[in-house]
């Protein structure tokens, strides 16, 4: 257990605590448990925002928190056996990639040495480039670009396991991991722990989740240089409050209890326990140094 939550070799560790997916019930519920969790799977799919295979609030336009919500979602139901067709994903997938901002500055992959008496080294660039709350006015942030790395990474892990879907073809592939590395590489050209990139101390721990989700669905024990896992649960420990909940006044700036306690708590430990549970890792796409 400890070799899998630090990371000493994630994706082998990793392999058995998923369901087979392809086992008649992998998840050993009832038959009355399946179908309501299958039910619950086709109203997502029933709901999605049109053509652009994105989810949002019934009466509100679409947006990448809700979105990435719904694939946590459709994600777990697959796992006990859900059927979700495999257009969703493709769908879902290329509005992603056409959502992330068209250009961003070079950002060097960095390979960092284990040997103290080695050097670290750049292979190559990647752009950075994130994702905004909504399309329009577009303002990328920590929140949301973390968003986008999840949705993606569900989206590939549904097109490929248990079985490649035929629509998932190798163009689509490369787009999608060259989405990923650079929504990553954005993440590193605006690192912070302490806060979320773009909106300051809003939304500050629902970021931090994000980050862990990402992070661990693409495999990450490294953001450039940066350990996320230690720097965050170093800012989070100095943060919890005396009676051990979080509060960083999302809704009020009394110190009082709040409903955003619960919720900033929620993430907090999320974070803290490793609680995402890791896919095989999305590779990267091969860089040369003047990519």
């Amino acid at each position: 257990a400890t070799a899998y939550w630090r990371g000493e070799d994630s994706e082998q560790a990793g392999r058995g605590r998923r369901p087979k997916r392809d086992a008649k019930n992998p998840c050993n519920l009832p038959a009355e448990a399946r179908r309501w969790i299958q039910d619950i799977a086709s109203y997502l799919v029933r709901v999605r925002k049109g053509a652009t295979s994105t989810w949002g609030y019934p009466a509100h336009r679409d947006d990448h928190s809700n979105t990435q919500y719904a694939f946590l979602g459709l994600r777990a139901a697959r796992d006990c056996g859900a059927k979700v067709p495999a257009q969703v994903f493709v769908q879902s997938a290329k509005t992603l990639i056409e959502r992330q901002e068209p250009e961003g500055p070079k950002v060097p992959r960095i390979v960092v040495s284990t040997d103290p008496n080695q050097s670290d080294y750049v292979v190559g660039y990647d752009r950075a480039r994130g994702w905004s709350y909504l399309q329009q006015p577009f303002m990328a942030t920590g929140s949301r670009t973390t968003s986008g790395i999840a949705v993606l990474a569900i989206c590939h892990d549904a097109l490929t396991n248990p079985k490649r879907a035929g629509l998932y073809d190798s163009k689509l592939e490369r787009q999608l991991t060259t989405s990923v590395a650079d929504g990553f590489a954005w993440l590193d050209k605006n690192w912070s722990v302490r806060d979320n990139p773009g909106l300051g101390r809003t939304w500050h721990l629902y970021y931090l989740y994000g980050l862990e989700r990402a992070c661990i669905f693409g495999g990450r024990e490294l953001l450039g240089k940066h350990d996320w896992y230690v720097e965050g649960a170093r800012v989070l420990v100095d943060m919890q409050e005396g009676d051990g909940r979080w509060q960083t006044g999302m809704m009020d700036q009394e110190k009082t209890f709040q409903s955003s306690d619960i919720v900033d708590t929620a993430w907090a430990i999320l974070f803290l326990a490793r609680s995402t549970r890791p896919m095989p890792p999305i590779p990267a796409p091969v860089v040369t140094p003047g990519d």
